[in-house]
């Protein structure tokens, strides 16, 4: 691990400065909520993930059946990588700027 010069360490939890972690100074109350989920919330925020995957399967189903039934058609790759360029172009024109 490195410290960083804004007293934090660079390592497994770098968006917590140091003395957060360590129990040092005062902690965000944001944090401080997050780390306090109650058990109940975490067992709904389960339950409403599997409802949610269980409501799109069908649609998944559906659509992975007719990727096999149009296997010989000309895949359109420009349609996909043409956007993916321009968001990873986008992502590094925001971090040249911090």
């Amino acid at each position: 691990m490195f410290r960083n010069p804004e007293g934090g360490i660079i390592g497994a939890n770098r968006t917590m400065p140091f003395r957060q972690r360590t129990g040092e100074g005062p902690v965000d109350p944001i944090i401080e909520e997050l780390r306090s989920v109650a058990t109940w919330e975490m067992i709904l925020a389960g339950v409403v993930a599997v409802l949610v995957t269980m409501w799109f399967m069908p649609g998944i189903r559906e659509s992975m059946k007719r990727n096999k039934e149009n296997a010989d058609q000309p895949k359109d790759w420009r349609g996909l990588l043409f956007p993916m360029v321009f968001v990873v172009l986008f992502v590094l024109l925001l971090i040249s700027m911090v």
